[in-house]
């Protein structure tokens, strides 16, 4: 059995920044939560683009071609 990394990197960033933007906007009325999503799949998404930028997932693609 093999971690698949890049969905265990991907899971950690996503609960960072969704703790990170509640607690941005903890007291504040003037974000809708269509403006929190928003801020939030732009920041996980850039944040994962520039970790493949310096990290290969070469494991997860190998896994995925040997279980086919």
């Amino acid at each position: 059995m093999k971690p698949n990394v890049y969905r265990i990197v991907e899971m950690c960033v996503n609960s960072g920044v969704m703790f990170g933007v509640n607690r941005a906007f903890k007291n504040t009325d003037t974000i809708t939560l269509a403006d929190s999503h928003m801020i939030r799949e732009n920041v996980q998404r850039e944040i994962m683009n520039e970790l493949c930028e310096y990290f290969d997932f070469i494991e997860t693609y190998e896994y995925r071609n040997e279980q086919q």
